[in-house]
Parts: structure tokens; sequence; C-alpha cells
């Protein structure tokens, strides 16, 4: 669900902005619209939909489209979209009211294949399951309302899953831009043993599309609470005020933000109060993620059971894009907090790809001679830790931690454990004691790499 919620901002955006721009819709002008919305919906998503039907009118038009995982020969149909695009400047009905154009757009049930897709789908009843209503404005501007209807889902085994009704109303403009928000009611999860009860998520998001599956701008998600009861065991345990959070930034063709997860308040019998988690990342240049996309995108198309030639040249082609988007200077991190009531444990990490000194800065990546040692050199890794003991003796691990086994990754400084490691030059710094890697890791550090082999095996198997 997590993903579905973080991707339907994105997918009614795009949409939206292909929309916009324009004051007014004759049949024809509709149609170069709709067919903009597909490509731009290829390009994000990276599925593929395909026209099978699209049938004009003078006030309204019809379409119908394929959503495919590739668009490769033979490819089946996950599902089809209906969209009723009316391009009178007066709507009808639901759509009543001065506009451009109004489309509306409804995944198409009965002609669903896969029984278990089909049984699910049932569990909308006489509700559409999802409707992406668009109504553009003369000013080039669009007002979207994308909607989920409540759904329950019994298993056979007497499991049964009821989630409300969500709803996001974005606002787009001809520049690419959508700021909105959402509701998604919550959800009811119960097992024979357990019960999981998930809160209302309320979201909001602020994003310009910079290029194909790049966003610049910010998302929030909040949750009041997720609680697990589980009566036969006696267990009831829950998280409150919950808040997910993206942060993308494009400067300079590189790519920066963060990903973070906080749980502010810890209802278990633990002792552990609150959690977060941060992902940090940049410096990755724009030019290589599109290459990267690129060559997803045609190894879905031809398949996983393309010849041995052919995967050794995607596995080529991959580690060059891979270079490209990981440049000299990017990095990405991670920083995690734990706290109770005796304090707060963090631990960071991070790595940095300083380059491989060549001219590209990525030769290592492709070269047939590149040693793990050359890898080395070319990164630099920092990690961090401190603990302090009032958090530590609420903790079971205070029975098994043994400062003497822990050294010298881990040492006390009279108030708690501390870390502080460096990977650098061929070095390793711990806690202030440097120590070539060479004496620790020997002849290894000058096996051969060979990612393409790696890569190759990965595609093929």
């Amino acid at each position: 669900m997590k993903k579905l919620l973080l991707a339907v901002p994105v997918i009614a955006g795009v949409a939206g902005a292909s929309w916009a721009g324009s004051t007014f819709y004759s049949g024809s002008e509709s149609r170069a619209a709709y067919e903009r919305v597909i490509a731009d919906l290829n390009d994000t998503l990276g599925l593929a939909m395909v026209t099978t039907e699209y049938v004009p009118g003078f006030l309204s038009s019809e379409a119908t489209t394929a959503v495919l995982l590739t668009d490769g020969m033979g490819a089946d149909a996950l599902f089809h979209l209906h969209h009723v695009i009316e391009h009178s400047p007066l709507g009808t009905g639901e759509n009543a009211g001065l506009s451009a154009a109004r489309i509306t757009t409804t995944v198409m049930t009965e002609d669903i294949d896969n029984e278990l897709v089909a049984e699910v789908l049932q569990g909308f009843g006489d509700q559409k399951p999802v409707v992406l209503q668009s109504r553009v404005g003369f000013d080039g501007t669009v007002d979207n309302e994308f909607t989920i209807a409540p759904f329950e889902f019994a298993y056979k085994r007497g499991s049964q899953v009821r989630s409300q009704a969500a709803v996001w109303n974005i606002a787009v403009d001809s520049e690419g831009s959508y700021v909105g928000s959402g509701q998604w009611g919550g959800a009811v999860i119960e097992t024979p043993t357990a019960i999981v009860n998930v809160s209302e998520m309320n979201d909001s998001f602020d994003y310009t599309r910079h290029s194909s599956g790049l966003y610049n701008g910010n998302y929030e998600q909040t949750y009041s609470e997720v609680r697990v009861t589980a009566p036969q065991m006696g267990l009831s345990a829950g998280i409150r005020d919950i808040a997910v959070s993206l942060l993308s930034d494009i400067s300079d063709d590189k790519l920066s933000g963060n990903f973070a997860v906080a749980i502010n308040d810890i209802d278990a019998p633990i002792a552990l109060d609150s959690a977060q988690l941060k992902a940090r990342f940049g410096g990755l240049g724009v030019d290589g993620f599109k290459q990267l996309n690129t060559v997803e995108s045609e190894m879905l198309a031809a398949g996983f059971d393309a010849d041995p030639a052919a995967g050794e040249q995607y596995a080529k082609d991959y580690l060059i894009a891979l270079g490209a988007w990981i440049e000299a200077g990017s990095y990405i991190g991670y920083d995690l907090s734990l706290g109770n009531a005796g304090g707060t444990a963090d631990a960071s990490i991070t790595a940095t790809f300083d380059g491989d000194g060549s001219p590209s800065g990525h030769d290592l990546l492709t070269s047939a001679n590149a040693t793990y040692a050359d890898l080395v050199r070319a990164m630099k890794f920092e990690a961090s830790l401190t603990a302090p003991d009032e958090a530590l003796a609420l903790t079971p691990a205070a029975m098994f931690l043994d400062p003497a086994m822990l050294a010298p990754w881990i040492v006390t400084d009279g108030r708690g454990l501390t870390s502080n490691i460096l990977v650098d030059d061929m070095t390793a710094n711990i806690n202030g004691d440097p120590m070539p890697l060479e004496i620790m890791l020997g002849d290894e550090m000058y096996a051969p790499l060979k990612l393409d082999e790696f890569m190759s095996a990965l595609l093929s198997s």
C-alpha cells in the first residue's frame, strides 16, 4: 500500500500536466492530448501503455489503453483503462461546469483474465475501483481528483482486509508542477490470531517534474497510529505519530535529497520509545539516471531470456550508465536514532565515491583488470555510533555487551559506547588507530573485480 500511496500523486500529476497548456480541445486536439498522456505515463512509470481503441466524437471521445509490463512482442495486458474525454466547454452530469476539457479515466474490470485479480476486485463491490477525474481550465491549469473506492476482501483461511476510501486532489500547471494533498481512511487486517489497525493517512506534496522519473520537491505522509493486537497471546503493541517524508533536489544536473521515517511514540513491551531512520543521497548524475532508465527499459522489452551475448552487452551498458549516475563526489548515507527513557542512541554510516582517477572517474566499473583494491581506493566510508549507558541499561543488550569483545571497533568513553571509523586512502582509522587495509585483508584485495561478469550472471539468473 505504501508504494501505491507514494506513486499516486506522481501518476495523477503526470497525467494532468500532459493535458495542461491548451485553452480548448476539439475532437482532434483531444486525441493529441490523450496521446501525450499515454507517452508521459509510459515514460514515467516504466510500463507499456498501448492504445487499443479510440472513438472520436464531436462533444466527447472515448479511448481504451492496455497496460503491459513491457512493450515486447507477445506481452499480455495486465489490465485496460477506459477514458472518456469531454471536449465541450460545458460539461454534463458530474462534469458539469465551464472548462476546456474533462477527462474521466477508470480501470476496466470486466476483461481481467487473472482469476486471483478478478477475485480481489470483487472486494470493491459495485463501485469502480479507481477513478481519475481531470478538469482542464481555460488558463491551462488542471484540477485532478484521484479516488480509490472502499475495499473488503476475505481470504479462504479466515483472514480479511477492510480498507477505507482514499482521495487525492492535485492541481497541475503546464510547466509540470503539481501541488496537492490526499487522505486515506485507514484499514483493518484480521487474521485468525491477530488484528492490525492502520489509522487514517494524510499526505501532501509539492513537486515539479524535471525529466523522466525525476522530480524537484517534497512529499510528506503521516499516520496517527498503527496497532497490532493478538488476544490469544495477550499482546497489544502500537506505534504512534508516524511521519514519512521524501525530499528531492536537482541542481547543476546533480540529484540530492533524503527519505525519512520517524516513529515518535512506541507503545510496546520493549525499552524503545522512539525511532527515526533517514537515508541521504547526493551528487548523483541526472544523465546517468536517464541512461539507467533506458537500459532497464530495453532489458524489460527484450525479456530475461535474451541470449548470453545480449546479456553481456546489457551488463556492460548497465555498468556504464551506473558510472554516469554515481559520479565522483556522490554519496549515500543512513542515520538511525533509537530513544528510550535513558537517552538516545545514534548511528550513522556514509559511503562516498571519490572516483578512480580516470578521465571518466569510473573506468574500474568496466575494466577487465580492475581489482577490489581499485574499488576501495575510489571509495570513502565513514561510520559513527554513540549509545549512552543509561539507555543501554534499560535494554536486554546490557546483559550481553562485553566492552572487551567489542574492541577495537566499539569502545567506552565513560558515558557509554562510542565508535568512529574512517576508511580512506587504503587505510582504516578505527577510533584513532590507523591500520593499512593491505595488512587487514591481505592478497584478497588484489583479486579481480569482474563486475561485468557479476552483472551478466545476475541479469540471466
